[in-house]
């Protein structure tokens, strides 16, 4: 499995960040917001999907209203198969609320 930390100076847990578990095509099949990413992992490795994953990326945010924004506006454009939620964030400026690598990480997932 790639794990990709676009945070990596952080620490481990207790920073809010989004992750998105993905299949070896890149399609996404689950975004989460956790203060804990790696009890949300083993969490998630309980999952009949599993099997499915092969990489997870985790972006790091200031504050827990960016992660839980990032990650409606991630659900509502990927689309992911194991989300049971996927209501849409109403438009707004995301160069207001996270930083150039989320916008990068959006953008790069746009066809998708």
């Amino acid at each position: 499995m790639t794990i990709v930390n676009h945070e990596s100076g952080r620490a481990p847990g207790g920073d809010p960040a989004v992750y998105v578990l993905h299949d070896p095509d890149e399609r996404a099949l689950y975004v989460g917001a956790t203060q804990d990413v790696a009890r949300r992992i083993r969490e998630h490795r309980s999952k009949p999907w599993w099997s499915d994953v092969a990489g997870v990326e985790i972006y790091r945010t200031e504050n827990w209203e960016t992660a839980l924004r990032l990650e409606k506006e991630c659900i509502a454009q990927f689309a992911p198969r194991h989300n049971r939620q996927s209501s849409s964030l109403p438009a707004v400026i995301w160069t207001e609320l996270v930083s150039d690598r989320y916008l990068q990480f959006l953008r790069k997932h746009e066809a998708l």
